[in-house]
């Protein structure tokens, strides 16, 4: 688990600094499987998705910045880590919870680690779930009760979606206001996939997005759980519930950690 406090560069640092190993394995990994056009993919991954981030979510670069700075990587193999990642899975709403099926590489699954976000002003605390090499998430609650997870990320020379979960954690109050605010962002930001967005008062939406416009917006009912599920987010309880990889469960909430930094 990551405990992530202070400004963006602060939270990617105590990412980074801790999990140094960690992030430059996985992106030893991904330099050998791009051989020798690595220098290329990396390049143009710090133009494209590289260069929206950094103009129009550019809180989550400094993060990003934060984790390259202590992992002691250049931030464009961050940028090309995140680009290269997709990920699907089966999203469900049972009561007011949020469950998600994951469907992710076996490299990847391995990288999974729970975080909690603070930040120290401008925005709200949070848990998510990520990998140990993003400053993304794929899912997670604020203390809001605004629960956002992706479902489907296409990522490729786009911004990945999963960026738009960590900023609505960060950003939204609540269900109405993650929407509207996800439309305003992903307009400018871009990214293709389906988001999943539910609050406290039990209500879901089910958002598909290509290329940062909207496709559909539609209503998520209850329905049977995920015969697999990975994640569950409870907006009601501020939680997030996360299946590790040797078969525990972890439950985390928001309201734990702005207990424990208030004293």
């Amino acid at each position: 688990m990551i405990r992530a406090a202070g400004a963006p560069v602060e939270q990617g640092a105590a990412q980074g600094g801790p999990r140094r190993a960690e992030v430059r394995g996985e992106l030893e990994r991904l330099r050998a499987a791009y051989a020798g056009g690595f220098g290329k993919a990396r390049r143009r991954a710090l133009r494209a998705a590289g260069r929206r981030l950094s103009r129009h979510l550019p809180q989550h670069f400094e993060r990003l910045e934060g984790i390259a700075r202590e992992a002691g990587v250049p931030p464009a193999w961050l940028c090309l880590a995140e680009a290269h990642a997709r990920l699907s899975g089966r999203v469900r709403r049972e009561e007011s919870a949020l469950r998600l099926s994951l469907d992710l590489p076996a490299e990847l699954r391995e990288r999974l680690v729970a975080r909690r976000s603070r930040p120290d002003a401008g925005g709200f605390a949070s848990v998510e779930l990520t990998c140990v090499h993003w400053a993304s998430a794929i899912g997670g609650v604020n203390s809001r009760g605004l629960a956002v997870l992706c479902s489907e990320d296409r990522a490729g020379e786009q911004l990945p979606l999963r960026f738009l979960v960590q900023e609505l954690l960060l950003r939204a109050s609540g269900l109405d206001a993650g929407l509207e605010h996800l439309r305003r962002r992903a307009r400018y930001a871009g990214g293709s996939g389906t988001l999943a967005l539910a609050g406290p008062a039990g209500a879901a939406r089910l958002v598909e997005i290509e290329a940062g416009r909207v496709l559909a917006d539609r209503a998520l009912e209850p329905g049977p759980p995920a015969p697999r599920c990975a994640l569950r987010l409870d907006p009601r309880r501020r939680s997030l519930a996360w299946s590790d990889r040797a078969g525990g469960l972890l439950e985390l909430r928001v309201e734990d950690e702005e207990k424990a930094a208030d004293g």
